[in-house]
């Protein structure tokens, strides 16, 4: 959802066999139709509105400090 129209999975593949690849595929599928998307091109880049540079964000309450 912040742009990519091609995403990787070449460790995933490694580590857990190339079903890994039908499973994703699946579950992104049922991703969409559980929102009412009809494509992968309706999502991509619907995220971009909410990412803000860092010198933009503010600083939680508690968050740790470095020194």
């Amino acid at each position: 959802m912040w742009g990519a129209r091609l995403v990787t999975v070449c460790t995933e593949i490694m580590w857990y066999g190339w079903d890994v690849v039908t499973r994703i595929v699946r579950g992104m599928e049922r991703f969409l139709e559980e929102q009412g998307y009809s494509s992968y091109e309706e999502i991509v880049g619907r995220a971009l509105p909410n990412v803000r540079p860092a010198a933009d964000l503010d600083v939680l309450s508690g968050a740790p400090a470095v020194d």
